[in-house]
Parts: structure tokens; C-alpha cells; sequence
């Protein structure tokens, strides 16, 4: 996988230094954002949809939110994470989750909104769900 960290480095002059809890790397025409702070919170939350954003008005809908070092998601964190699914799905795309630890998230489990997210529990297993569904659809 090619690491790029291209939100540390495009998003820095426009954005506070939070910014580098994120990194997004990217495998063939696949995003891979990772979360790599314990407590996903407002103000992460906040950068997590203008790299979003980004990758969506670039033609980017495969996405992959890997949350393994999350410990805690916050409701804007989720609010966030499910209107991406919706605009990404809505352009014919998909957002996968990785390591989602449910039981530390209550607020997805009270809503039921987990059964929206496909969970796997490494990237390179929703990396290969993308590939098998593109080989299907082909």
C-alpha cells in the first residue's frame, strides 16, 4: 500500500494541527483513512468530512475508515461517518469500517445503526471485499 499522508500534507496549510490524527493512504482507486487517535471526537470529527469531501469531489468511492486504534466515537463522529456512507452510496460507492468495536460505542448500538456499516477487521479484508464485489459486478 502506498502511504502517502497526503491529509498531513495538503490538508496542513488549511487546517489545525489535528489534522495529523488522520492519514489517508490510498490502494488502486481505494481510500484508506485512518483514525489513528484513541477518542474520535468533535473536532476530529470536523476534518474526517472536509477529507472526505476531497476524496468524494475527486471521483474517490471506495473508502475505507480504519477506526483499529479508536477506543471511543463521539455522535458527531458517527454523524459524520453515516452521512459519508450516504453520499458515497448515493454515488454508486461504498464505506467499509475496520476494527469497529461496537460494545465501546453504544451510541451506534442504540440506534442500530452498525447494521449499516459493513465491519471487517483488517484493512486489507475490506480492501479484498471491494475487489471480489468489482470482480462480480464485471
Amino acid at each position: 500500500m502506498i502511504n502517502t499522508k497526503l491529509s498531513n500534507y495538503y490538508y496542513s496549510e488549511y487546517h489545525n494541527e489535528e489534522i495529523r490524527d488522520i492519514e489517508t493512504t490510498y490502494k488502486w482507486d481505494i481510500v484508506v483513512i485512518t483514525i489513528t487517535v484513541r477518542r474520535a471526537t468533535k473536532g476530529l470529527a470536523k476534518e474526517l468530512q472536509s477529507i472526505l469531501n476531497t476524496e468524494l469531489l475527486l471521483k474517490r468511492k471506495k473508502v475505507i475508515v480504519d477506526l483499529s486504534n479508536c477506543e471511543y466515537l463521539d455522535s458527531t463522529f458517527i454523524g459524520v461517518l453515516v452521512f459519508a456512507l450516504k453520499n458515497v452510496t448515493s454515488l454508486g460507492g461504498d464505506l467499509k469500517l475496520v476494527n469497529f468495536k461496537s460494545e465501546q460505542n453504544l451510541i451506534l448500538n442504540w440506534n442500530k445503526l452498525v447494521r449499516f456499516f459493513d465491519n471487517f477487521r483488517t484493512v486489507q479484508e475490506a480492501i479484498f471485499s471491494f475487489v471480489n464485489a468489482t470482480a462480480l459486478t464485471s
